[in-house]
Formats: structure tokens, sequence, C-alpha cells
């Protein structure tokens, strides 16, 4: 930081060096067009309807859904995204479609990261050449309740709040307010908190309206989860029999 004689600071100087030290997230997305997306993404969806004994009902709205799913997916606006809806829409089995298709791709090397780095030949010349490093990616999925069992273990929490990839299933089904050693507190807007502080990717599911979610968790929470979560309305009714 630049002082001068005067004591005054050269906010310019200040101003710079502030900007070279704040480092901008990658955001989560996957390496495919629209269509590949949307393909693998109905793939893994029809194994997650088949691994759950339940048929696959090839309608409009389900392929909507994925169609939005899949545009998130390759082209993300925010760090998180939502779906939200009645019960037995999907929400969940998409959400686990999204997780083992990611591990597809991760397998794959598809995450992969190429670097063109300066290497020095037997001969003493530098030449450049592009380097591959292999960057696994795997998304972690819990149940909100699961959650509130966890939240009395500080190292779980710590271990739970910095995944890079979480996915919290059934949003909105854990009591308002939890006590820890006579403490009120609550677990899951403390983990949301966090993660959009840490700008961290995280996929949601859960059943409430948006006047719902505000009533629960407040102006403020809902005001976060506008700026990191990009939502998506599975209109559709549920396809439990």
């Amino acid at each position: 930081m630049e002082i001068n004689e005067t004591n005054m600071i050269n906010v310019e100087a200040v101003k710079s060096q502030l900007l070279q030290q704040k480092t901008s997230k990658t955001r989560f997305k996957w390496p495919l067009s629209q269509k590949q997306a949307e393909d693998l993404l109905m793939t893994a969806y029809k194994v997650q309807v088949e691994n759950r004994n339940m048929s696959f009902i090839d309608d409009h709205k389900t392929n909507d859904n994925i169609s939005k799913v899949a545009k998130h997916l390759v082209n993300p606006k925010k760090f998180g995204l939502m779906l939200c809806g009645t019960c037995g829409n999907g929400k969940t089995t998409l959400m686990y479609a999204i997780q083992s298709a990611t591990a597809m791709l991760s397998k794959a090397g598809a995450f992969n990261v190429k670097i063109l780095e300066k290497e020095k030949t037997m001969s003493g010349e530098y030449v450049d050449r592009w380097n591959e490093y292999e960057n696994k990616i795997s998304i972690n999925i819990i149940h909100v309740k699961e959650i509130i069992a966890k939240s009395k273990d500080f190292h779980e929490m710590e271990n739970l709040k910095n995944k890079p990839y979480l996915g919290i299933d059934d949003m909105g089904v854990e009591p308002k307010e939890v006590l820890d050693y006579g403490n009120v507190c609550n677990p899951v807007i403390d983990l949301i908190e966090y993660r959009y502080d840490k700008q961290l990717t995280t996929f949601i599911t859960t059943n409430l309206t948006p006047e719902e979610f505000k009533d629960k968790y407040g102006e403020r929470i809902t005001d976060r989860f506008r700026e990191m979560i990009e939502k998506i309305v599975f209109n559709d009714g549920s396809y439990r029999r």
C-alpha cells in the first residue's frame, strides 16, 4: 500500500491492489451443447426412474423441465439451482440424474483442465506446451433432515459447508429452529448463508411455494436466494401411483 509524505493514501493504487487480490469463482458447468446436455440428462433421468421401480412418462412437462435444467447446466447465470413444485413430480429424481450424469462426465475427463505452460527441451530451449490436469467433480446430495442431524457436530458441518458441489433435498420440511445446548439456531440457514458468501455451487429441491419460502426463512434469506439461485418451477402433478 502506498502512503505519500503527507500520510495520504494513494486510493487508486490501493484499489488496484485490492482488485488483484479478488478471486472469481469458476461456475460449475457442463462442457456440452444444449442438445447434448438434454440427451444426457434425459437418459440419466430415465435410469433414475427405473431404479425407483417407476414407469417413465414421456410428457411435455418432463421434457420442458429437463430442457430448462440442461440450459442452466451448460450456461449457468447463477451459482445455484432450485427445483421447486408440489410433491412427487420428479424434482429429487432429476437432481440425482444431475449427480449421476456429472459423475459420468467427470470419469470421462470432461472437466479436466488444460494449461499452456513453458517446458524446457533437451536442447535447453523453452517451448509452449498444453498440459492436461485431472479435475474430478462430484455432487454430494443430502436430505435436509440429515443437515439437522449433523448440525451438533462442528466438523461434520464444516465439511458439509465447504463441499464444492452440494445438493440439498426437500428443503423446507426441517424445523424452523433447533435447540443446541439451550441456544436457538437454524443450521440450514447458516449453511446457505455460508455457501452464499463463498459462492459455492448448490442444488436444492423444495415443495414450498415462493410465499411459503419467504414465511419460513424470512426476507433476508429469500433475497439472497434471488441472487444465488436460478429457480425452475415444476408445474406438473405427482407421478407417484
